[in-house]
């Protein structure tokens, strides 16, 4: 027990040293936001081509950092951040082919950040997908939001599951 409680002291100092605190350990707390739509049912009205932001009514479960209300994410803390998403859909027509993109501010983000496709396998069939975005240089006060449309016809989707993890880049 002696030999356990010495290896503590002496790992703090050091642990402190690599986390950034040379006087006592400091650590920021991660800023994310962590939120889910399970189970629902939830068709937004689809026109071709023409990109609507998905409210399907989240679930927020974790937040540090941001403000979040009803379909849009706040941020609090300017920086990069990482966003994991996962939808799961059926559509009512095989071979519809749907993009979902990230919206700051209201206006698409740039074509680096990329987009999300989704071809539909067979009709009334859920399928899975998940995606990730990397959003540099965000700022305090930026609003971000998902829209998603049919490039092929106009038809709603149904989706049945919806999960969001962002989180702020670490910078040393």
């Amino acid at each position: 027990m002696k030999k356990l409680i010495f290896i503590l002291l002496m790992a703090g100092p050091l642990l402190a040293q690599h986390l950034g605190g040379m006087n006592g350990v400091q650590v920021e707390s991660l800023t994310h936001w962590v939120g889910s739509a399970d189970g629902v049912t939830y068709t937004p009205a689809i026109t071709k081509d023409v990109y609507i932001k998905i409210t399907p009514g989240m679930v927020e479960h974790e937040n540090d950092g941001m403000t979040y209300a009803a379909d849009t994410l706040t941020i609090i803390k300017s920086g990069d951040y990482t966003v994991d998403i996962a939808v799961r859909f059926s559509g009512a027509n095989q071979n519809d082919v749907w993009q979902i993109k990230v919206y700051k501010n209201n206006a698409v983000m740039s074509s680096s950040v990329g987009r999300f496709i989704i071809r539909t396998t067979s009709a009334g069939q859920p399928d899975s997908r998940s995606f990730f975005w990397y959003l540099q240089d965000l700022a305090t006060d930026d609003d971000i939001s998902f829209h998603m449309t049919n490039l092929t016809a106009t038809r709603d989707p149904t989706i049945v599951d919806f999960k969001i993890f962002i989180a702020k880049v670490f910078e040393r």
